[in-house]
């Protein structure tokens, strides 16, 4: 299904821009607009605006303030995935506080998204993982072509904002098991960051 587009709410995207929430301005201006592919903001999709939206990758992501958990805001917020599903999109999704208290994890989330939704969507080469393993079996499916993807582009890396990319980068010079270390305790962050509240 094609993409529909509202003009009628040219203006309201514009004011929304204006007027984004902190959590908004936060992964807009210290992540998404440095993605390769590219992101854009307050994006009018059919009768909605999605708070962000790559059409590369055919992504969504929604940042919901306390609004979207009443009742009435969770089926509203069913309604318009079901819709914008319906365009062949996927949609995810953040809570203020994890933008707030997990930027890293949500921005590697947003990573992993992308690729997937660019990769060649195959069940074949997941099926024959699992079945081989743990052999591995020369693939039979394409494999993701970024040639293919049109203009890629890449900005120097944020050491600064992305802390743990410098610790990445200082692990892969000491060589040894300092990267398993650090790859070891990025993925305890990570399964600590999903873990449910007392759990």
């Amino acid at each position: 299904m094609s993409l529909k587009y509202n003009g009628n709410n040219i203006q309201l995207a514009k004011n929304l821009r204006k007027n984004s929430t902190p959590q908004e301005n936060h992964l807009w201006y210290d992540f998404l607009r440095y993605c390769t592919p590219k992101f854009r903001r307050q994006e009018i999709i059919g009768n909605y605006i999605a708070d962000f939206y790559c059409h590369k990758a055919k992504l969504v992501i929604e940042i919901d303030g306390l609004q979207h958990y009443t009742m009435v805001g969770k089926q509203k917020d069913e309604f318009r995935t079901e819709i914008l599903e319906g365009y062949d999109l996927k949609i995810i999704r953040f809570t203020n506080k994890q933008i707030d208290d997990n930027f890293l994890a949500v921005c590697k989330y947003i990573d992993k998204a992308v690729i997937g939704q660019m990769s060649v969507p195959d069940m074949r080469h997941c099926v024959q993982y699992a079945l081989s393993h743990p052999e591995r079996c020369e693939a039979t499916t394409k494999e993701l072509d970024l040639f293919s993807q049109g203009k890629l582009t890449f900005a120097k890396p944020d050491t600064d904002t992305f802390r743990c990319l410098q610790l990445c980068i200082d692990a892969i010079n000491e060589g040894g098991l300092a990267p398993a270390a650090v790859n070891g305790a990025n993925e305890e962050a990570v399964a600590l960051y999903f873990r449910p509240i007392g759990g």
